[in-house]
């Protein structure tokens, strides 16, 4: 094996870590914040203001991959402003 098979292996699972990381964040959160606010504060989860503390997980586990698991970043997103056709 050399050293661009390596390389492309290791990106592989680097990736394959993101994506794990990625649901175990996002399901592990959103499940805690459901068991938290129907049995802590007794709510319904057919309530908006219950949802709301679950709407916006996805997000901040995208954003918590690309910066810390996978490093990533954000360059390559596709955010910049596109001004001229």
């Amino acid at each position: 094996m050399n050293g661009t098979e390596r390389k492309a292996e290791a990106a592989v699972a680097w990736k394959d870590r993101g994506v794990l990381a990625y649901l175990l964040i996002t399901f592990g959160v959103s499940w805690a914040g459901m068991f938290a606010v129907r049995l802590l504060l007794g709510m319904s989860l057919a309530d908006p203001l219950a949802q709301l503390s679950m709407a916006f997980v996805p997000a901040i586990a995208a954003f918590v991959v690309r910066r810390w698991v996978t490093g990533e970043g954000f360059g390559d997103a596709g955010l910049a402003l596109r001004l001229r056709g």
